[in-house]
């Protein structure tokens, strides 16, 4: 039963765990994205400074 008082069907709810399935699949990607774009300029920044550290 929902909120409402009405009986849901295991379809419904199957779909409803999907869709959170989905929306914690793609922050966890996105989340993913951002951690290695972080880590790719944390690299850029070093290399950068050993760079200018050797002239």
């Amino acid at each position: 039963m929902d909120d409402d008082g009405n009986e849901c069907d295991a379809q419904e709810i199957g779909e409803d765990e999907n869709m959170d399935d989905d929306v914690q699949n793609g922050n966890q990607e996105q989340e993913r994205v951002n951690a290695n774009n972080w880590r790719a300029n944390i690299a850029s920044n070093m290399w950068t400074d050993a760079m200018h550290m050797g002239s």
